[in-house]
């Protein structure tokens, strides 16, 4: 076995595999990027399904509730045996936030503390992997 022709071919897969390493790493990233924006414009079409928003074309229902509501509360007073004080009203209660389901929340980021593809990440990998620095002991 020729020793220093398994070293260049070592290296030359070496080099090869940061290449590799680096497109990877751009690619995960704009992949997460786009997945962020994918939940952020799902949620936002969600929250607008979830909360109803008056229109123009709503006035006009909403004017004839309106004037419906008077003419019972008028018949309602009318009557003698019931006055408005003693007539029970029941309180609105605020609305309650709507919940987000689990798919469209953002997920929790891992620390990525090696960063393939970044300039000195064999260094932190096998720091973080073994507990020695190549700088320190560089026939590890």
């Amino acid at each position: 076995v020729n020793l220093e022709s398994v070293e260049v071919l070592l290296e030359q897969v070496g080099e090869l595999e940061d290449a590799i390493l680096r497109t990877r790493r751009f690619r995960e990233e704009r992949a997460k990027k786009n997945r962020k924006l994918t939940k952020k414009r799902k949620r936002e079409e969600y929250e607008k399904q979830a909360y109803f928003t008056p229109t123009p074309e709503d006035s006009e229902t909403s004017r004839n509730n309106r004037e419906t509501a008077k003419k019972l509360k008028t018949t309602l007073y009318s009557d003698t045996s019931t006055t408005p004080n003693k007539m029970v009203v029941e309180e609105e209660k605020p609305k309650e936030k709507v919940e987000i389901p689990k798919e469209l929340q953002d997920e929790p980021e891992i620390p990525d503390n090696v960063r393939l593809g970044e300039e000195g990440w064999k260094e932190r990998y096998y720091l973080q992997k073994f507990h020695v620095q190549l700088s320190r002991d560089p026939e590890f």
